[in-house]
């Protein structure tokens, strides 16, 4: 009798561990799986997507780039559902209640990443409604385009999703589903004839979140395994969300001889893409915190250059650097500021500089 009855259990665990995996998250994110993606399966469209069927090999792309793809039907979205999520995809058709806004609201503003996905081309008579209450505060409208046949779409040189991957071009046939753009927002491809079918919010009330619209005939064609440069589109998508790199200035010393500063400065990329080359410059501050173009700021001492950096790496620079005549003597701080300019695309600019905990005298 004992025998029978463990196998009977062994029965009952195999069938279970059978069971279908739809709505429910096939993996969960550990420390060092960031960045982690949640695809909220309430949607066919994202269920294909997250489970590389039809059409799709998005998931399969994305964890080959190093990205953890999850799965599971949120019936209702909490904070407690997005609290390890980097990146949230929704899909219409999809219906969101108030409360369900209002955590992708909270998850935005504390720097998550959203995907907004479009109707199919041949699915026209979707209702955008719902999804659309939502994008509008960001800048995101959608629309549907009379467009028939297969077109090309160029991505803007100027667009983050143009990089780190090459791509140049996209494809979409019979795609009808886009975004309207309001001011605030820039666009990140655009169709042959003019019409926008995909779109990057940078609206002020997503705080440090991102926002991205596409298409989701676009997004589907998009992953097409062997297609012109499509996947490169889509992963550029994540790269963007997941907030792309993050210089911080971890180290500045500073110490004056003669007419000149020894400086010793240190900068990590952070986030989670490769940076592109920049400088670091430094300046001579009254107070040792810095505001471009303040008038605390006494002088520019002068700048080195700063290579690409892989996430996780550093690069510590030593310099001297001549101190004008024209200064009046004083104690000063000198700061560090990493691509004070903004010549490259950095998730998080609060960081991007760092003071001399000492001042130095000029006489």
């Amino acid at each position: 009798m004992r025998i029978i009855k463990d196998q009977v259990k062994i029965i009952l665990l195999s069938l279970v561990l059978l069971l279908p995996t739809y709505g429910v998250a096939t993996e969960k994110p550990t420390a060092s799986q960031k960045p982690f993606v949640l695809v909220d399966t309430n949607s066919y469209y994202s269920y294909w997507l997250a489970t590389n069927q039809g059409l799709s090999r998005f998931a399969n792309n994305a964890r080959a780039a190093g990205y953890l793809i999850s799965h599971e039907r949120l019936d209702e979205i909490t904070d407690e559902a997005l609290e390890d999520v980097d990146i949230l995809i929704l899909a219409v058709p999809r219906t969101l209640l108030d409360e369900d806004k209002s955590a992708v609201r909270r998850f935005l503003n504390r720097g998550g990443g959203l995907l907004l996905l479009a109707g199919p081309g041949n699915a026209v008579n979707l209702d955008l409604s719902n999804l659309e209450s939502l994008s509008r505060d960001y800048g995101l409208t959608f629309g549907t385009s009379e467009i028939f046949g297969s077109r090309t779409a160029t991505v803007l040189a100027s667009s983050p999703l143009s990089g780190p991957r090459s791509c140049n071009i996209v494809y979409s046939d019979n795609g009808r589903a886009f975004f309207n753009l309001q001011p605030s927002c820039e666009s990140a491809a655009v169709i042959d004839d003019g019409r926008i079918y995909a779109a990057i919010s940078n609206h002020q009330n997503l705080g440090s979140g991102r926002l991205v619209g596409v298409g989701d005939t676009l997004m589907f064609h998009n992953v097409y395994i062997g297609t012109n440069d499509n996947e490169a589109f889509g992963l550029n998508i994540l790269d963007y969300l997941s907030g792309g790199c993050d210089l911080s200035v971890t180290l500045c010393k500073a110490k004056r001889k003669g007419g000149k500063v020894k400086v010793i400065a240190k900068v990590r990329n952070i986030g989670t893409s490769a940076s592109n080359a920049t400088n670091v410059t430094f300046f001579l501050f009254s107070t040792g915190s810095y505001v471009a173009d303040s008038e605390d700021m006494v002088a520019t001492l002068g700048r080195v250059n700063l290579p690409a950096l892989n996430p996780g790496k550093s690069k510590k620079v030593k310099v001297k650097l001549n101190i004008p005549g024209w200064v009046t003597p004083g104690d000063y701080f000198v700061i560090a500021v990493a691509d004070p300019n903004g010549d490259i695309r950095d998730s998080n600019t609060d960081n991007n500089y760092r003071a001399s905990k000492k001042r130095i005298t000029i006489y």
